[in-house]
């Protein structure tokens, strides 16, 4: 989605298009692609090949490192391959860390019981909306200051705005905070199945079958039977 808007000419799609830029040189910045979706089920390049082309130039690309997954790991409970290579997820570094959370998304993500945010920033109705995705940003900030000199962490779910944002805030010679774009990751634990790899009911089986002591922890309450 965000390579398609990206080139396609609006006010939003260029303003994409620079944050994309933007956060592919910044050096405390990881981008994640999942470039399979570039081809079909049979390998064969699909017409995301052409608009992957038109945002990343052959220089970018070769001063870059491109990971090939959408979303950090959030926990082992999601994902246990990682733990093997000593990757925990960030749920358990932010606690280790006691990094003070800030949740940047809609209404329905509130009540998470391992987001355990000190302030809540809404996200909705601002996507493909410059004006009301910079005020956003606005907000943000005022948190930042409000919370200084102490290190935040972000978990920013607003869509393609999402991208803008956080270039903006990480460019910023004063900035200390930490964020990650969550995207869809975080739907399916407050019972939302918005994507088809994020169904409420595989996550609460996951922590059924993984960590069935805890689920109170991983599953907003009411979505797990």
């Amino acid at each position: 989605g965000e390579m398609t808007t990206s080139v396609d000419g609006t006010p939003f799609g260029k303003r994409l298009s620079e944050s994309l830029l933007q956060l592919t040189q910044h050096p405390l910045t990881s981008v994640n692609v999942g470039t399979w979706w570039l081809e079909d089920k049979n390998g064969n390049p699909k017409h995301f090949v052409k608009k992957w082309n038109q945002v990343v130039s052959e220089e970018i690309s070769n001063k870059t490192l491109f990971h090939d997954f959408f979303y950090l790991p959030l926990a082992e409970i999601d994902e246990p391959r990682f733990k093997p290579e000593g990757i925990d997820g960030w749920v358990a570094l932010t606690d280790r860390a006691a990094y003070k959370t800030v949740l940047v998304g809609p209404k329905f993500l509130l009540g998470i019981p391992f987001i355990n945010q000190t302030e809540y920033i809404s996200s909705e109705g601002i996507e493909r909306d410059v004006g009301k995705t910079d005020d956003v940003t606005q907000k943000i900030i005022k948190v930042m200051k409000a919370h200084e000199p102490e290190p935040l962490l972000f978990l920013v779910s607003a869509g393609r705005s999402a991208k803008i944002i956080i270039s903006d805030l990480i460019s910023r010679q004063d900035n200390i905070h930490s964020f990650i774009d969550t995207g869809a990751s975080l739907d399916g634990w407050a019972g939302v199945h918005s994507r088809d790899y994020n169904n409420p009911a595989t996550y609460c089986g996951k922590v059924l079958k993984r960590d069935p002591e805890r689920k109170d922890y991983w599953m907003k309450k009411g979505v797990c039977p």
